[in-house]
């Protein structure tokens, strides 16, 4: 597996009852496939059957950097996990936390699984190395038409803490939760928008003090009292937020809508925004407190490359944003090699496994800063005729960064 800044080695061991995972740095692994490493891994994870089936053992070796053969490990610890029971209603899970090789593991953890008419029971028990019982977690889970869902949580053993939840309705998934001291929250989410948040509701200064009632049929709320927030999302593939509206006890107290301009392809007169050679869009954000469209509002202009670009180093990244006071900040993006030794970028045209960001700071008007506008320059490590395209940008002296 290769990224960024590692790449991990997969090696099966004989007898398939193990495997290594070898985590080498970027820069010790060939630049192109089949990316062979060099020298030794900085970090190893070896995953081994242990003594019998359901039993894991997971070792962790940390190696000096540039270690030689035969040298000893800097650290050397295993966490391993256990299940015993002949069935999902008695199966027990016994965890031991990462501990050094050869010492007692300082925290143990025992889930013990059992079934009742709800569904699933599971109680977690956590000790540390002398057996005292540090904490412990009952959940519920219930069976839904999807799977299993937990229902209901307690933490705790001395003043509980206590969360429930719960699920479908037909205008969506539901999801309740009351706290122990009378703390509650529901959540909407929408099956149109792939499970995207709708609604969000929560007391203020402690009202309602429970849980509002919902219709099965039309998935409303009984009442609209305490701190209620909600979401509707542009139409298109991407699901993006077009409206927040948030009230507190009916008064509507923040509310933001969100434009995007982002022609389809092909569709003239409608040209598709391009720029470095990567569609973008451009989103409108306006801010007030009142539906009054006459009353005071701020205005937010963030230009974004499309998720779907072409070019994977600017998808779905920042280009733009142009913040309510004349602030502004555009982005520049460059790919390369990253050295963790001399931590070193090296600018590479073809690509490469690090990325580097450039931040650039000013304004959106010419009076007091430095004209002309600031809209293409070239990244530091690129050729000369290799031209970074900014949104264009005026530098204020003194301040600008």
């Amino acid at each position: 597996m290769v990224a960024p800044e590692v790449v991990v080695d997969i090696v099966p061991a004989a007898g398939r009852t193990s495997y290594e995972m070898n985590f080498y740095h970027r820069a010790r692994v060939s630049p192109a496939a089949p990316y062979t490493p060099t020298g030794s891994p900085y970090v190893k994870y070896t995953v081994a059957r242990d003594g019998s089936d359901t039993k894991l053992k997971i070792t962790r070796t940390d190696l000096k950097e540039n270690a030689a053969a035969g040298d000893p490990p800097v650290r050397t610890s295993v966490t391993t996990l256990e299940r015993t029971g002949t069935a999902i209603d008695n199966f027990v899970w016994k965890m031991e936390d990462w501990h050094l090789s050869g010492e007692p593991a300082q925290v143990i953890e025992t889930a013990v699984w059992s079934a009742n008419t709800t569904g699933r029971l599971t109680t977690i028990t956590r000790k540390d190395a002398t057996g005292a019982t540090a904490s412990v977690i009952t959940k519920q889970y219930r069976m839904f038409a999807w799977g299993e869902e937990w229902v209901g949580m307690t933490r705790g053993l001395t003043n509980p803490v206590t969360t429930t939840a719960a699920y479908p309705v037909a205008a969506g998934f539901l999801r309740t939760e009351s706290f122990t001291g009378g703390g509650w929250e529901a959540r909407l989410y929408s099956e149109v928008y792939g499970g995207r948040l709708m609604r969000l509701h929560r007391p203020f200064n402690g009202s309602p003090a429970s849980l509002p009632v919902i219709n099965a049929t039309t998935g409303l709320w009984d009442t609209t009292a305490g701190e209620v927030t909600q979401l509707t999302y542009a139409p298109g593939e991407f699901d993006r937020v077009a409206t927040s509206v948030t009230t507190v006890n009916n008064v509507q107290t923040a509310k933001s809508t969100t434009v995007y301009l982002d022609p389809p392809i092909p569709q003239p007169p409608l040209v598709p925004q391009a720029v470095n050679g990567a569609r973008y869009v451009v989103a409108t954000r306006t801010d007030w407190v009142t539906n009054d469209t006459a009353a005071p509002k701020l205005l937010t202009y963030t230009k974004f490359y499309r998720e779907d670009a072409d070019s994977f180093l600017l998808r779905n990244q920042l280009h733009s944003v142009q913040n309510p006071d004349g602030t502004k900040q555009s982005f520049a993006y460059q790919s390369g090699d990253f050295d963790e030794t001399t931590f070193a970028f090296t600018a590479a045209a073809s690509g490469g496994a690090a990325v580097r960001v450039a931040v650039v700071k000013g304004t959106i008007q010419a009076a007091g800063s430095e004209s002309p506008a600031l809209n293409r320059f070239t990244l530091p490590g690129d050729a000369p005729s290799s031209v970074y395209t900014l949104d264009a940008i005026y530098l204020v002296s003194g301040k600008s960064t």
